[in-house]
């Protein structure tokens, strides 16, 4: 190999083990809407119900970051997320 010079054992000993990991966008996306503060805004906005276990907020936040970190078409969160549809229909385009 051209250009490349050979190191010994114990110099390549002191260097720093390096590992790579794969985040993925999550971490990106979850930071961008912590600077937005959009979970101290939704929940401030959405209107609560007593009746469900996970509040609104919470569950927009998680369709949003979950749109946000998807690399293939949202078509099929459009339409879970549509308002106004059949309740029954709705499940079934999930």
């Amino acid at each position: 190999m051209v250009g490349r010079r050979k190191t010994s054992a114990r110099t390549r000993a002191r260097w720093p083990r390096l590992t790579t990991e794969r985040l993925g966008p999550l971490p990106l996306v979850n930071e961008f809407l912590d600077r937005l503060d959009l979970d101290a805004r939704s929940s401030r906005f959405v209107p609560r119900s007593e009746r469900v276990r996970l509040p609104h907020a919470v569950a927009l936040g998680a369709l949003l970051r979950s749109c946000l970190s998807s690399a293939g078409p949202s078509t099929g969160k459009r339409k879970c997320a549509l308002v106004g549809q059949d309740r029954a229909e709705n499940t079934a385009q999930c």
